[in-house]
C-alpha cells in the first residue's frame, strides 16, 4: 500500500501500469479521445480529480481502490 501525498504519485503509479502494459499514454489518450496533449493537461491539472483517474483506469482495465485509514501517529 502507497500513502498518496499528491497527484504526481499518482501519475508516476500510471506510468508504472503502462510499462508493465506495454502501452503509452497516446494510446490512453486516443481510447478516451482525446489528443495526446489533451491527456497531459488533463493529468498535469491541480485538480486531478478521482472521476478523471477512474476514467483512465476503466480505459486501462484497472480497478481503483481507495482506502481511508486513521492517520499514523509519530
Amino acid at each position: 500500500m502507497i500513502l498518496y501525498k499528491n497527484n504526481e504519485q499518482l501519475i508516476a503509479e500510471l506510468k508504472k501500469i503502462y510499462i508493465t502494459e506495454n502501452i503509452t499514454a497516446t494510446q490512453v489518450a486516443t481510447t478516451m479521445g482525446m489528443t495526446r496533449q489533451g491527456y497531459h493537461t488533463l493529468t498535469k491539472k491541480k485538480n486531478f480529480a478521482f472521476a478523471d483517474m477512474k476514467r483512465i483506469c476503466d480505459v486501462i482495465g484497472y480497478d481503483l481502490k481507495i482506502e481511508i485509514s486513521p492517520k499514523e501517529q509519530v
